[in-house]
């Protein structure tokens, strides 16, 4: 199955085809201060790496948050019009599930995914992985930094962070965590 994974829910945007679960084609770019106007040249260049016709596609899997409004905006919508041009099926992922699935130790561990949602916040949402498999553990949320320790309140063991907005607020949630991270 031939899938075009498109991902425009923060400034560093990126679009991979994948054949099964085999990679075929990847590329990556800055949109910060962009409309959208990268995205389909992307994709374009993407396929054309990879010498697959946008015919050829069997899905189309996008981001559908939380994350900018505008290029979820953009992504959706590119994926829409790929969909309708070529008779692919969209997909829509979960941002911050995709970001935890791509976080992937060979152990048994809690995942705290977390991106930066700008005036002090944080997108969140709280995953186990167990037998390589990704569990659901909260929903996604929007939260103050110190407020995380919160969404983690039911989970006992150690917390991976993961994500833009573990980075932007490492401090601040260490300390609201203390050493359980």
């Amino acid at each position: 199955m031939r899938i075009l994974a498109i991902e425009t829910a923060t400034p560093a945007q990126s679009v991979a085809l994948l054949d099964d679960d085999r990679l075929l084609a990847e590329a990556s770019y800055d949109a910060s201060g962009s409309r959208g106007g990268l995205l389909l040249p992307t994709v374009d260049h993407v396929l054309r790496e990879a010498g697959v016709a946008a015919k050829d596609l069997d899905a189309v899997a996008v981001s559908i948050g939380p994350g900018s409004f505008t290029g979820l905006r953009v992504g959706l919508a590119t994926a829409k019009g790929l969909a309708l041009g070529t008779g692919a099926a969209v997909v829509g992922v979960s941002t911050l599930e995709a970001l935890a699935a791509g976080y992937e130790p060979a152990m048994e561990i809690t995942i705290c995914a977390l991106l930066d949602a700008y005036r002090a916040e944080v997108y969140v949402a709280v995953f186990r992985r167990r037998a390589g498999r990704l569990e659901r553990l909260r929903a996604d949320a929007v939260l103050a930094p110190e407020a995380v320790k919160e969404a983690l309140a039911d989970v006992a063991q150690p917390v991976h962070l993961i994500g833009n907005g573990a980075a932007r607020y490492r401090r601040q949630i260490e300390v609201a965590l203390g050493n359980r991270v």
